[in-house]
């Protein structure tokens, strides 16, 4: 079984979506990291964000994929660098490189790969925000999972505030709000819902209310297979 769930920044997709494998017992797969090893090695090579430089960039470094505990894994050139991926910096250009046609078209194969395998047995759980739209328009349950943008910019304070990191409201509404932008009116895979997923509104909802959700689908589909 392939679950999709797709959603804008800050909506809880991501918590919602490890949630949903670990009781499930599935592969979870967040597509967000793979463009950001991209981003990492982007940056190692000091190329520019751009589809000519992308082109030269990609040849300079290999990515790969790997099943961990049943947690994606990502590698560039055969070291892991999962943990290394939360930089402020990458988070930065992993926005920029996730808007090129070429890297967005070399890691169509990837994720669609690591997805169809794990889908298979035991089942995966994939987020990112083309899932259910590109990369795996034949998963067998999709969600599209947001809120406001107020409440979206409350919960990214309070993770960064967490990990020490200073910042105000208004910085933390204004760079969502832009990536909300950039994201829906990009025009590669730009960020919408699939016109069969489930739309999940998370403002009222807590985070085991979202997962239970979803797994009530998880098991009626089941049932139905």
């Amino acid at each position: 079984m392939i679950i999709a769930i797709d959603g804008p920044a800050a909506s809880g997709k991501s918590s919602t979506a490890r949630g949903v494998a670990a009781a499930a017992g599935f592969v979870y797969m967040d597509s967000g990291l793979i463009y950001r090893a991209v981003a990492l090695g982007f940056l190692k090579t000091g190329l520019q964000s751009t589809e000519d430089d992308a082109e030269i960039s990609l040849r300079r470094f290999q990515v790969e994929v790997t099943c961990v505990e049943r947690h994606m894994h990502v590698h560039i050139d055969g070291v892991d660098v999962t943990a290394e991926l939360h930089t402020p910096q990458i988070t930065e250009m992993a926005s920029q490189v996730a808007a090129l046609k070429i890297v967005r078209k070399r890691l169509f194969g990837l994720q669609r790969g690591f997805g169809d395998r794990y889908g298979a047995d035991p089942g995966i759980v994939v987020v990112g925000r083309d899932m259910g739209t590109i990369v795996f328009p034949h998963a067998d349950l999709k969600f599209f999972i947001t809120a406001s943008l107020e409440v979206r910019a409350q919960r990214r304070l309070i993770e960064l505030h967490q990990v020490g990191e200073a910042s105000s409201f208004e910085s933390v509404l204004g760079a969502i709000a832009a990536r909300d932008r950039q994201d829906s009116e990009r025009k590669i895979a730009p960020l919408k819902k699939a016109l069969d997923a489930v739309l999940i509104e998370t403002d009222k909802l807590t985070l085991a209310d979202q997962i239970d959700m979803i797994l009530g689908h998880v098991l009626e589909q089941s049932n139905s297979m």
